[in-house]
């Protein structure tokens, strides 16, 4: 029978699911709070970000880089392997004493041919808690697993590296630092095999994952993917899993350098478990459940538990059979808890992911090494099985680092270098349509000559911007009242309206008619009979037939107005063209010349919703061309005009848009997209948005500068009425224009309204005031 203090501990070191599901929700509640910008402070749980955005994708060009993986003894890697002590003489010349083995590392290995000015890229394996604000600069927040060297907590662990490089004078770039569960990460997903999570279950114990970008709050980064570490020693500081923490542990943690921190990685890292079984032994032992027959104070002895099973006649302990029985219980129970715990914390990250991108299901590599991993054969075992039961939704495949973390350090340093390739070539291409404050200064002072220009009695017929006058003088005053008809023409529809104006507010009553091919394509006499017909339809519906109504009419074609009620209309003409200044890029020369009117309207060819998408079309033409989408494949559907529609622009800028969802939407254009190509494809489009908004308050910032300076003001309050779906859709475009027109004209103060019933009311309202103004004279 089992001796029921043997009972009672090994039911204390069982934890039932239902705890493990609470212990789960409280991890992830925790992950929240650490990537949550206000208070990620406050969370036991740290949430670092690691500025890698990418895992490999057999692309980056071949080549030669170097690898120091530090730990109680590193690795230099490179073409060949050298395993380097660390000597406690060192603590305080740590990163000279890295640099001076990274020397001699590389004189036993290179060629007395090679190029001694190349500079070779170094991936920093630096298995310590940092906060990082880029790939290759990192704060040290504390030291573990026995380091303890002064004066570098709160400093660059990078730069000191760097230092103690340059100063042996060797060429020698040190362009990546992760910690080696990121490692981990990276050299499980070598050979084809997509790796996003990984878990080293060690001395310590981490986790990382590769996260949502736009839910890093703590950095800039919004496209695309983002690995984090999740470090959950913590975890459980503030008292969530008290209730779990048994007598054994608080022993284990009483004795501890550090009493009452990092309590969770107290019951599952490696340099712990011993303690643990050493404090249940000690326990059992003064209950006479265990080694009756023997002297068991060695028992007291700190640390003399390294493993479980061969050190018990060592230690004099003299063993019964039911005692090594017990034993292997025992060390069962917390070795199992260790791995129940590390599956718990996998679940919980598993979870997350799948929620935060809207997936149903997920299913994922992850990759796993450490002490406990590879010494405890049953804790795969334990980890997907306990897993599966707290995240059913997730399919998690394990996968075995064989070669540490140094291979995946070298990774991410081949792919920091094939992204920075990147990054120049494709700021090359986009460089042109990035207006600086000076571009958008000058496009504002020449709108305003020329706005002068078409002013002037002289200029006017040379003038780009053609300033027509409207004969409109008054704006509505609330004194208006009466029926008046409205009538909207801009395209292959237009609209009839009666507006009805009372002082209980404005009601309005309309319907749509189609202009047939035929008519628009016939006479002037044709088109306005269909109106006239149309009009007549409208009334008879309406009951307005015995009426005589004012009618104002939206005619959305260049006109020279003579009078409110007589215009001629003009030819197209040739807009604004910012004349002296290569505004225009490659990709608009080529809209331009691909429209019906080639060398006109240039300015609105930048800047309307009709061309936007064009341009990002010719964009990524020319992307795919030089490689840098698509990997370079054809794209034959890319091939034809105006696929890529400007609404695809409003939705891929969606803040908070999944990866996920731009990959489908380009996938409905056949387009073969990977989650990078979607993360570049959504910085071409906010590049084209953001020019097409800032030149459009360049634009706006001339109008509003006249309107102050004719008034004799020195600041202006205005209101600007809006219409149009770029503006309204768009969900950057308004707030880029109001930001940008802010810089440029700091004297106006802007309000900007929307048109929520398009021009057709305003016509019946400047019917309405017309009326008003002929009645007075009257």
């Amino acid at each position: 029978m089992h001796h029921p203090q043997i009972q009672r501990a090994l039911r204390s070191l069982s934890i039932p699911l239902e705890r493990l599901h609470v212990m789960k929700g409280h991890m992830i509640q925790d992950m929240c709070k650490g990537l949550s910008r206000q208070t990620h402070a406050q969370a036991k749980v740290r949430m670092l970000p690691t500025y890698i955005c990418s895992t490999p994708n057999g692309t980056g060009k071949q080549g030669t880089g170097l690898v120091l993986e530090l730990k109680a003894a590193f690795h230099t890697l490179g073409t060949e392997q050298s395993k380097q002590p660390l000597p406690p003489v060192i603590t305080l010349q740590l990163f000279n004493f890295i640099a001076q083995c990274v020397t001699q590392f590389l004189s036993e290995t290179t060629s007395p041919d090679t190029d001694s000015e190349q500079c070779l890229p170094l991936g920093f394996v630096f298995p310590f808690s940092c906060r990082q604000t880029q790939l290759n600069k990192a704060e040290l927040l504390s030291w573990s697993k026995g380091f303890n060297c002064s004066g570098v907590v709160g400093k660059d662990v990078v730069e000191m590296l760097q230092t103690a490089i340059d100063n042996q004078s060797r060429h020698v770039e040190v362009v990546a630092l992760m910690n080696d569960t990121v490692g981990t990460m990276m050299t499980c997903s070598m050979e084809g095999r997509a790796c996003e999570v990984a878990m080293v279950a060690d001395k310590g114990s981490n986790c990382c994952f590769m996260a949502e970008a736009y839910l890093v709050e703590t950095t800039e980064e919004t496209s695309g993917r983002m690995c984090v570490n999740t470090e959950w020693g913590c975890f459980g500081d503030d008292g969530t899993l008290k209730d779990l923490v048994t007598p054994f542990d608080q022993a284990v943690d009483e004795e501890s350098s550090n009493p009452g921190e990092k309590r969770f990685e107290k019951m599952v890292g490696t340099l712990y478990l011993g303690e643990i079984v050493r404090h249940v032994l000690i326990a059992l032992t003064a209950e006479k459940a265990m080694f009756t027959g023997t002297d068991a104070a060695v028992l007291k002895e700190k640390g003399v538990i390294t493993e479980v099973k061969r050190i018990l006649e060592a230690l004099g302990l003299q063993p019964s059979e039911r005692d090594c029985g017990r034993m292997q219980q025992i060390c069962r129970a917390v070795m199992g808890r260790a791995a129940t715990f590390h599956a718990t914390g996998l679940a919980a990250i598993l979870s997350y992911m799948c929620q935060t991108r809207n997936l149903e299901s997920l299913m994922v590599n992850v990759g796993v090494e450490g002490e406990l991993f590879a010494g405890y054969s049953r804790f795969e075992e334990i980890v997907m099985s306990v897993s599966r039961l707290l995240a059913p939704e997730c399919m998690a495949t394990i996968l075995a680092s064989r070669d540490g973390s140094g291979r995946g350090a070298a990774m991410v340093t081949a792919v920091a270098l094939r992204l920075a390739a990147q990054r120049r070539a494709v700021n090359e291409v986009l460089g042109p349509l990035r207006l600086s404050r000076d571009d958008l200064v000058k496009v504002q002072t020449l709108m305003r000559q020329e706005m002068d220009r078409g002013l002037g009695k002289e200029t006017n017929p040379s003038a780009s911007v053609r300033m027509l006058p409207t004969y409109v003088t008054h704006t509505p005053d609330g004194t208006e009242k009466g029926d008046f008809l409205a009538l909207d023409l801009g395209g292959t529809n237009f609209r009839v309206l009666v507006v009805r104006i009372a002082e209980a507010g404005i009601t309005m009553a309309s319907e749509i008619y189609v202009i047939p091919v035929g008519v628009m394509q016939g006479s002037g006499e044709e088109l306005f009979d269909h109106i006239i017909d149309c009009i007549i339809d409208f009334q008879t519906k309406q009951n307005l037939v015995a009426q005589m109504l004012p009618l104002g009419f939206t005619f959305s074609f260049p006109c020279q107005q003579v009078g409110l009620d007589k215009a001629l209309l003009l030819t197209w003409t040739k807009g604004f063209s910012a004349t002296g200044y290569h505004l225009f890029t490659h990709f608009d020369l080529v809209v331009d010349e691909s429209t019906i009117n080639p060398g006109k309207q240039r300015f609105e060819k930048l800047i309307s919703g009709m061309y936007l998408g064009e341009i990002v079309r010719q964009i990524l033409v020319v992307m795919t061309e030089k490689e840098l989408l698509f990997q370079g494949k054809p794209c034959p559907k890319l091939q034809t005009k105006d696929i890529f529609k400007t609404k695809f622009l409003s939705t891929i800028e969606l803040n908070g848009l999944a990866l996920r969802q731009i990959r489908t939407i380009l996938n409905e254009l056949e387009l073969d997209a990977t989650f990078e190509d979607c993360v570049l494809m959504r910085e071409v489009c906010q590049t084209v948005s953001l020019r097409a908004a800032q030149l459009c308050a360049a634009g706006l910032a001339a109008v509003v500068e006249k309107m102050r300076e004719s008034r004799g003001v020195d600041q202006l309050s205005v209101t600007v009425g809006v219409d149009g779906t770029l503006y309204k859709l768009h969900p950057c475009f308004s707030n880029n224009l109001q930001m940008t027109l802010k810089d440029l004209a700091p004297k106006c103060n802007v309000t900007f309204m929307l048109s929520e019933d398009g021009s057709g009311k305003g016509a019946a309202l400047v019917a309405a005031v017309a009326d008003r103004a002929a009645k007075a004279k009257e």
